[in-house]
């Protein structure tokens, strides 16, 4: 809460300079000593010398000196028929105090940090919440809106913002937002490629040249940026080049975490492409159906994979996949699937298929996977897909 400490300070102080004048104009009532009273004894103290001196006889001292007093009431009479200002009761100063803390708070409400903690105390008591309602959602956006309002240069709540709007499929604020952050950055390629995918939404999941641009100079500048990776490859199978759609896939998927639901995703729609790419001849590859019994188990990670035949070890190309759903599987190797960019298919005319359950997940055979292999065979000439069968269970 250190955001309240200079405007609380700033209360203090107004609160301080309140009460200070209140009491001053309090103190204005306390009597005080005026200057015909000061005149009147120095005037009444210098008829008593010359009385004493002789220079005044009884009678006309005692004139004198009723004149003196009789000219001090008539003084007196006047400064009290004079207008005063009437002072300050107690009540009275509290309530002023009251009312300038009041009125301090609810400038500090329009012009301070308080919109942005209340955005602070909504997240935290939607923290508990695996996920967002609706309502939800558009309840902290508001809030963060209101927060803009005061603070336009407040980077993080815009960013949380625009992710919002796109959220609510409010596509046009999500655009306008994502522009001013990446103005305020411009060679950010994290913002380039969400503010790609903001337009390509906005656009009725069209990429506008101007949104291809954006995600074409994010991987130049962050050559494995997921979101621009995945925006590539989609624009490209969108215009029917597959192989350009699988590679870019490809590299997405070296950078997702292999058992998220987004690789899951990626995985299935770069088959696809695969699929169309070996059709039309634009991909070398060799298409793999892997069979197995009805007893095998629902875990673990299923990969294939392609060897030289007496070369490396490194395989050629890996594909992986989740052993669940329906049985047999159809797995496509390209040179996408290549483990380094110097060892790949189009290097070898003779290879070796393995597709093995790894029940624990690693790609290194380890006891208790399950496997089958092909013989050596030659991969370009292969005009039917590969039928492997998981038939053996390592020791």
């Amino acid at each position: 809460m250190t955001e309240l400490f200079a405007p609380l300070g700033l209360l203090a102080v107004l609160f301080a300079l309140a009460l200070w004048w209140a009491l001053s104009v309090r103190s204005e009532r306390t009597p005080k000593p005026t200057a015909g009273s000061e005149v009147f004894r120095q005037r009444l103290q210098e008829l008593e010398t010359e009385c004493e001196r002789g220079a005044l006889d009884e009678a006309l001292f005692e004139q004198l000196k009723t004149d003196l007093e009789r000219q001090l009431l008539e003084e007196s009479s006047a400064q009290d028929r004079a207008p005063q200002r009437d002072g300050l009761s107690w009540p009275v100063i509290v309530g002023l105090a009251v009312v300038t803390l009041g009125v301090g708070l609810g400038v500090y409400r329009q012009i301070g940090a308080w919109p942005e903690l209340e955005v602070r105390e909504l997240q935290q008591s939607l923290g508990g919440k695996r996920r967002f309602t609706p309502e939800d959602i558009a309840e902290l956006s508001s809030a963060i809106e209101t927060s803009l309002s005061f603070r336009p240069d407040n980077v993080e709540l815009r960013y949380w913002y625009a992710q919002l709007a796109v959220e609510q499929g409010d596509f046009n604020a999500a655009v306008e937002n994502y522009r001013r952050l990446l103005e305020q950055a411009p060679d950010n390629p994290a913002l380039m490629a969400q503010l790609a995918q903001a337009m390509f939404l906005q656009s009725q999941r069209r990429l506008t040249p101007e949104a291809r641009a954006l995600i074409q100079r994010a991987v130049e500048l962050e050559p494995n940026q997921t979101t621009a990776l995945g925006m590539l490859g989609m624009d490209a199978f969108e215009r029917a080049d597959y192989p350009a759609a699988v590679g870019f896939w490809s590299t997405l998927l070296n950078n997702l975490h292999p058992q998220s639901p987004q690789a899951e995703i990626i995985r299935q729609a770069q088959a696809r492409a695969k699929q169309l790419a070996l059709e039309s001849g634009e991909l070398p590859g060799i298409e793999v159906i892997v069979d197995a019994p009805e007893d095998l188990p629902q875990q673990g990670v299923l990969y294939v994979f392609a060897r030289a035949v007496g070369g490396s070890s490194v395989p050629l190309a890996v594909v992986r996949q989740s052993p669940s759903g329906e049985w047999p599987k159809r797995v496509i190797l390209t040179v996408a699937d290549a483990m380094r960019p110097d060892l790949s298919l189009v290097q070898h005319e003779e290879v070796q298929l393995t597709a093995r359950l790894s029940l624990s997940g690693a790609v290194v055979a380890s006891s208790g996977d399950i496997q089958g292999e092909s013989g050596p065979l030659r991969w370009r000439e292969q005009s039917e897909p590969v039928r492997l069968v998981l038939d053996t269970r390592i020791p």
